[in-house]
């Protein structure tokens, strides 16, 4: 069986974002145990592996929507193949290191892109209320590294799909389907190569006062191919002095992180995000930008080590998760500026941030920025 690498394109800076669930241990958040039922688009895929043979040495890759049902299916059915599960997110990493048996033939990978190999099948359960871009993406990239008649498999939690379908066969003409009532499954097997693997990252340029400057997103990084307006209501409210020290947490493409370091001499930004494609997006913008002041770090737990005070923490925080994921960015804050140092963060939700925040901040300040509210605090 040919092993040999795809060509094709891929960003540079991929390697600099890849942890596989052995260089982690699983922590407290992530501790749950895995869950008991797959959901419809994963247990679809799961129910193909019965009509499935697989020879000595066959490659295995998958995404999950859920805790890594199928890639623990697989790995359990074919013990003599390998089983890749991949994530961009290093949190969701984190959960598959809880919820994953221990086995030899399976491994799971945080990271940009697909691993740079060839595979016998690739299987993605989708979510039809996803990002379109990614999950085409997705599609393209996983036929791309299949090997000559090699299989994908993909499904979706929309039992009546048609946007699915005419992807695979714009990509196939070996096509299967199969439904039960609460989702739909594709197999396609691999004839012919594609003609050519689509780049879907696209540059930003966007104005800070008098300067333009340039960011760069891919689809699954937030605010893909746009500023984000929450974004800009920090950038116009943010005061950035020569010399300062600004921590941008969950930096996205990185927009919030290339204005500071372009405002004023002196400056040093450290970013940190969960998602493997968010930190290479601003890694790439900074060069984009000539910037040599701002570093990086892909986390989940948001916890610094190793970093000076900061003056300055800017973010961006999540809605979602019960202001939990906003708790942890506030204490992660707090943490990480010195005495006087100030937070500035944006929200569509103040009434969280007028009952909690003071806890950890003085001097605290809500006020109205267009359709979102600037929360800044001074840590005592």
């Amino acid at each position: 069986m040919n092993r040999s690498k795809p060509s094709h394109n891929k960003p540079s800076r991929d390697k600099l974002s890849r942890t596989t669930i052995s260089e982690i241990e699983p922590t407290g958040e992530c501790d749950a145990p895995p869950s008991p039922k797959p959901r419809p688009q994963e247990q679809l895929l799961i129910d193909l592996l019965a009509d499935r043979s697989s020879p000595s040495g066959e490659r295995i890759l998958c995404t999950t929507v859920g805790r890594g049902q199928f890639a623990s299916a697989s790995a359990e059915r074919f013990p003599a193949s390998s089983v890749t599960c991949h994530v961009m997110d290093r949190f969701i990493l984190g959960e598959l290191a809880a919820a994953l048996p221990k086995r030899d033939n399976l491994q799971a990978l945080c990271s940009t892109d697909f691993p740079d190999a060839e595979f016998d099948l690739v299987a993605l359960p989708t979510v039809a209320s996803g990002e379109a871009e990614l999950t085409r993406e997705l599609l393209h990239a996983g036929y791309h590294h299949l090997r000559h008649e090699g299989e994908l498999w993909v499904s979706s939690d929309n039992a009546r799909d048609r946007w699915l379908g005419e992807i695979v066969r714009e990509l196939s003409n070996h096509v299967e389907r199969k439904a039960t009532k609460q989702a739909a499954a594709y197999r396609v097997k691999k004839i012919k190569p594609l003609k050519k693997l689509k780049n879907y990252a696209c540059e930003i340029v966007f104005r800070d006062g008098e300067k333009l400057l340039k960011a760069l997103s891919r689809p699954g990084v937030f605010s893909h191919r746009k500023v984000d307006p929450g974004c800009r209501q920090i950038l116009n409210a943010m005061t950035i002095t020569p010399g300062m020290r600004v921590l941008d947490l969950g930096c996205g493409s990185g927009a919030l992180s290339i204005a500071a370091a372009a405002r004023a001499e002196g400056i040093t930004v450290h970013a940190i995000d969960s998602h493997a494609r968010a930190i290479e997006c601003l890694q790439r913008g900074a060069e984009l930008n000539g910037l040599t002041n701002i570093t990086t770090e892909l986390s989940s737990d948001l916890h610094l080590t190793g970093q000076t005070p900061f003056d300055l923490v800017l973010a961006n925080p999540p809605y979602y998760s019960h202001f939990e994921i906003a708790r942890k960015f506030l204490l992660a804050a707090r943490g990480a500026l010195r005495r006087g140092g100030e937070l500035l963060l944006v929200t569509k939700s103040p009434t969280w941030y007028e009952e909690h925040a003071g806890e950890w901040f003085r001097d605290l300040e809500i006020t109205p920025s267009k359709d979102y509210y600037l929360v800044r605090g001074k840590r005592p």
